[in-house]
């Protein structure tokens, strides 16, 4: 999912806290079982504004595509793609800013969309996306983590495994 808490960032795990309890209640009733479904904390990371807010979009709506569960996103039916294209009721959708000014009507924009779509996922876009989401780090450039790393104060900006190296010891 692609959400933007607005004001309040602490909504974000008040959402997936009521999702996860709605979800293993149905799925618990479905099933006939009991227990959780999920057992760890949700990953999540912040995406920057613009460019990256697109990028998402198209790894999340292509998504079943790289895992082989579907051959196209319009043929998915838990993506957002076919409420982007008109051919489903947007009753819970919002467009992102960066989806509404890729043109200026919804014709348009659907068209500038479908094209953006078509084209292939470069292997490290995809890396740096779900990477990101899997550590729960920043989904964006160097300088926007250098922003985010001098307004917060914490270092953010994703390390190298392990120790960095010493300096080598002068033999006496």
């Amino acid at each position: 999912m692609l959400v933007d808490p607005g004001p309040n960032p602490d909504m974000l795990s008040e959402l997936m806290k009521a999702l996860a309890a709605r979800t293993t209640r149905h799925r618990n009733r479905k099933d006939k079982r009991s227990g959780t479904l999920w057992e760890s904390r949700y990953r999540s990371s912040v995406v920057q504004r613009g460019s990256w807010t697109l990028a998402c979009l198209r790894y999340l709506e292509k998504r079943p595509v790289l895992l082989d569960l579907a051959t196209a996103p319009s043929r998915f039916p838990w993506t957002s793609f076919g409420m982007r294209m008109g051919r489903d009721e947007p009753a819970w959708l919002d467009h992102p800013e960066e989806f509404l000014e890729l043109a200026d009507t919804d014709q348009e924009r659907r068209q500038v969309y479908r094209l953006f779509m078509e084209q292939q996922i470069q292997d490290q876009e995809a890396g740096l996306i779900l990477g990101a989401a899997m550590r729960n780090q920043l989904t964006g450039d160097k300088q926007f983590t250098d922003e985010v790393e001098k307004i917060t104060g914490v270092r953010v900006s994703m390390r190298g495994r392990g120790r960095p190296p010493g300096k080598p010891r002068e033999s006496e």
